[in-house]
């Protein structure tokens, strides 16, 4: 500031043409300006300076000025270039910086975005996941539903079937009684009849008994394998060894019937039908154990 009011002081006075005044005060304000490092404001009034000493004929202080002045140039230029150095330095750190920040703008946002891509395609396979997990829930329980179904009706056929058959053996079993029991008396008569005529009450009983026997076995064993079809072919692979009256003895086991029952259809006696199912249990590898021998024929 005072530097600046001294110059312009010296202006004044160059410009009115008193270069001696205008030299003191060009002086001065070189001074102030040099204390203060004014550098441009040295460079004016140095290059004042050259012309006022010329004016007044002093040429080597002239000469000393504009050396001085040349040097107060090269100073500014190197501090402007220095400067200008500092600004581009300074333009490109900024541009650096302002880049970087774009890139980690550009690096959030398309995090964002891979981000609500990934969202949404997660929700996407969540919600088909759910929906085709709900279809297949649903197609399984209907398919549960209609084997539950199926297996009812097939459960309900078994058991009229089992319920069929349980009616005819029954039938078979009174049958067979009413027929042993007309045996029976037919023998104990048979002494009364004539010589002559006992011989044919004799082929009758025997024919009573044989007819009936098979008759008897014919129809269970038809009526056994339509409710049961797979059974002996089980029985059979388990069990290759069994004859065909411990297989007739397993079936009629099959369908819980009693020893009496049995004996009824066979014709043997209870005791018999008692040993048979003992040799039974034997070749079924069931000696020594609790196993049931009717509960485990009816896991086959």
């Amino acid at each position: 500031g005072v530097a600046l009011t001294y110059f312009y002081i010296a202006e004044t006075y160059k410009d009115d043409n008193k270069p001696f005044d205008a030299i003191q005060k060009y002086e001065k304000a070189y001074r102030i300006a040099d204390s203060t490092l004014y550098t441009e404001l040295k460079r004016e009034i140095t290059e004042s300076l050259i012309e006022e000493y010329a004016k007044i004929k002093d040429f080597e202080k002239s000469y000393e000025m504009h050396k001085t002045y040349n040097a107060l140039t090269d100073s500014i230029n190197i501090s402007t270039s220095l400067q200008k150095a500092t600004q581009l330095e300074m333009q490109y750190k900024f541009d650096q910086i302002q880049k970087e920040q774009e890139l980690a703008q550009q690096r959030r946002e398309f995090r964002y975005v891979l981000l609500l891509i990934i969202s949404i395609g997660l929700s996407l396979t969540i919600a088909l996941l759910y929906y085709l997990a709900r279809s297949r829930n649903k197609r399984i329980r209907l398919q549960q539903d209609k084997l539950k179904l199926e297996k009812e009706n097939l459960e309900n056929k078994l058991d009229f079937k089992n319920k069929e058959l349980a009616s005819n053996v029954m039938n078979l079993v009174r049958y067979n009684e009413l027929a042993i029991k007309v045996t029976e008396k037919l023998m104990h008569a048979k002494a009364d009849f004539k010589k002559s005529n006992q011989a044919i009450i004799q082929d009758i009983i025997n024919e009573l008994k044989t007819s009936t026997n098979e008759e008897a076995w014919k129809e269970f064993e038809v009526r056994f394998k339509q409710v049961h079809e797979d059974f002996y072919e089980k029985l059979n692979n388990q069990f290759p060894d069994l004859t065909p009256n411990e297989t007739r003895l397993c079936a009629f086991l099959r369908l819980n019937m009693t020893s009496k029952e049995i004996s009824a259809i066979t014709f043997q006696s209870i005791k018999s039908i008692e040993v048979a199912r003992t040799r039974l249990r034997k070749k079924l590898n069931l000696v020594n154990t609790d196993t049931n021998l009717v509960t485990f024929l009816m896991s086959i």
